[in-house]
């Protein structure tokens, strides 16, 4: 059977791990043998029990944190992006080295070695907000993503074509839109059944409802 004990496990020792018990319910779920650990620092965790035959799981990430920092990658003053590397700060949770950086345009922030060197993170937010100012450059009105508060053109034509529809009439009180004009000073707005929509791309028709803003916001 998937997941069953192997003899000779509990009580043995591998690395910085010593084996308690044996864990059944988990075994018998993931279809391997899993057991209960105690490492030397006096953490417990549930291990995998080929991960510490084969030596792949040796403790429960303090050994990696009391490495010796020679045997760790320096990265004091390296660039990644526009990130600059200032200061190390230790180790994390997991026991990989956390830096202080600074960005470019001065934003600092403590990241993990492994965001820095794979690319996952390259400035603070700063250049994707440089890069759409560059490829909006110099476009203005119906065509800008900002254009009329931040909705498109297009998600704008779509939602007068669904108050024409409902004839300006609110479908869940039935108040006009006039009305509302008249005692708010706002105008229908436009809900939709399913939450995951997107304004730049218009859902389809029988998803949207005019409704007076009190009920679009309070709508479950």
């Amino acid at each position: 059977m998937r997941g069953r004990e192997q003899p000779g496990m509990v009580g043995r020792k591998f690395e910085q791990w010593v084996v308690l018990k044996y864990y059944a319910g988990m075994s018998l779920a993931m279809g391997r043998d899993y057991y209960l650990c105690r490492c030397e620092c006096l953490r417990e965790k549930s291990v995998c029990g080929r991960n510490l035959r084969t030596g792949k799981s040796q403790s429960c990430g303090c050994y990696r944190a009391d490495m010796p920092k020679t045997r760790r990658i320096d990265l004091m003053c390296q660039k990644f992006g526009r990130w600059r590397v200032v200061q190390e700060l230790g180790t994390g949770i997991r026991g990989q080295a956390i830096w202080l950086c600074k960005c470019d345009c001065r934003e600092e922030r403590v990241i993990r070695c492994g965001e820095l060197r794979s690319g996952r993170t390259k400035s603070c937010g700063c250049y994707r907000a440089d890069r759409i100012r560059e490829l909006w450059a110099g476009v203005s009105g119906p065509d800008h993503p900002k254009y009329a508060g931040g909705v498109r053109a297009a998600a704008i034509k779509f939602y007068d074509e669904m108050r024409r529809r409902d004839n300006y009439i609110c479908q869940d009180c039935g108040k006009t839109q006039e009305q509302e004009l008249k005692d708010t000073g706002k105008i229908l707005h436009i809900h939709h059944k399913d939450s995951n929509h997107y304004n730049d791309v218009p859902p389809q028709r029988p998803d949207a409802l005019s409704k007076l803003p009190r009920y679009h916001y309070a709508y479950d």
